[in-house]
């Protein structure tokens, strides 16, 4: 079984974006497949019985269960890839024989689908006002999974992010979301920006912007202006596979920043404020550098 393929497969392992899902008789494996490259295997023999098989596979954001006859046989987590590679359209079942031959049927199939409320939209309400969803801007890696933006993957020397360039974010507006990282070894980080005057390329870029950075590489938050850390807070949990709560207040200058429901940091900015809030872009970015996390945010609010 495949999904989310970018066009019909040639087989299991082909390299068409897809998950894929296989029951292999040659190799007495049941599988787990992206893009061709086999994720995750369990031992399975007997799979060419010649009888009817029941087969499972549940999928909960890129948590996969695959079932053979009512047991649970194989489980492999890829929440932290999986909205930056689960972008085809295409789903279905698959069968094949290569030098050895057997014949495969399948029937009785039904796909049961949840319908998630999560986003990847960016909601923005001005003074209350029913909310509207502006068109960001990718850059770098990242992917729009649609229930989320992928920033990027965990692999070293990477970056990307989302820019917005009409938020018209004034002296004082309230940012909420959630964000994951993690599936590396520790590294780097996880941002929101305002008022860049070009895409940034991380969190200390000189263009511009501030920044507000949730770096579990130094496992601090951090208020950052072009460059310049204003304020901090330890954590040492900011890359623990968990959605994380984050909120951004600001009140002319007075910055107050939120993690999981709670103040991490309060900073007075207000003496420079009007000099240093001029840029027009604003969005989301994450990344690594040698050491390696994923990074992921959705359910971004805007009300200004």
């Amino acid at each position: 079984m495949f999904g989310w393929a970018t066009s019909d497969p040639a087989g299991e392992d082909a390299a068409h974006q897809q998950y894929t899902f296989a029951y292999d008789e040659f190799a007495d494996q049941i599988q787990v497949l992206y893009d061709g490259t086999v994720l995750a295997v369990a031992g399975e023999a007997g799979l060419d019985s010649s009888t009817w098989r029941q087969f499972q596979v549940d999928c909960t954001e890129g948590l996969f269960e695959l079932y053979l006859d009512g047991a649970l046989k194989l489980t492999y987590d890829d929440r932290l890839h999986f909205y930056g590679n689960a972008t085809g359209d295409r789903f279905g079942f698959g069968a094949r024989t290569a030098g050895n031959t057997n014949e495969h049927r399948v029937r009785s199939m039904v796909w049961n689908v949840t319908t998630s409320s999560n986003t990847s939209a960016l909601a923005v309400s001005t003074e209350g006002a029913a909310p509207t969803y502006p068109t960001g801007t990718a850059f770098g890696s990242a992917v729009d999974g649609g229930g989320a933006w992928q920033l990027n993957f965990a692999v070293a020397s990477t970056h990307g992010g989302v820019s917005y360039s009409s938020l018209g974010l004034g002296e004082r507006f309230d940012l909420t979301g959630e964000f994951r990282s993690d599936f590396g070894t520790g590294a780097d980080i996880f941002y929101a920006y305002f008022w860049a005057d070009t895409e940034p390329a991380w969190q200390s870029d000189t263009n511009g912007q501030c920044a507000v950075s949730f770096d579990e590489y130094n496992d601090q938050v951090k208020l950052i202006y072009s460059g310049t850390t204003l304020a901090s807070y330890n954590d040492a949990t900011l890359d623990n596979g968990l959605w994380r709560d984050f909120q951004v207040s600001c009140d002319t200058g007075v910055f107050d920043v939120w993690l999981d429901g709670g103040v991490v940091i309060t900073y007075d900015d207000s003496a420079n404020f009007a000099a240093r809030a001029t840029g027009t872009l604003s969005g989301f970015a994450g990344g690594s550098g040698t050491d390696t996390n994923a990074h992921q945010v959705r359910n971004m609010v805007a009300e200004v």
